[in-house]
């Protein structure tokens, strides 16, 4: 099967928060093990916060809270 490197990097966000799959999350590896291009690529990509859309919510909340 052959897999485009847009779907790597679809897969990757997820991937790199920890919330793909075990297949998919594997897929990604070995793309990246045989493109050292994209792995390097992907070593730079920060990684995301889980935190961020609890804090994104909070502050809507207080801003809408504030504006009535």
């Amino acid at each position: 099967m052959t897999v485009h490197e847009n779907v790597i990097l679809d897969l990757l966000p997820a991937v790199r928060a920890g919330h793909a799959s075990a297949e998919s999350r594997s897929l990604v590896e070995e793309y990246l093990h045989t493109n050292p291009k994209l792995a390097t690529y992907a070593a730079l990509m920060p990684t995301p916060d889980p935190e961020l859309e609890l804090r994104t919510l909070k502050r809507t909340r207080a801003e809408v809270g504030r504006h009535g």
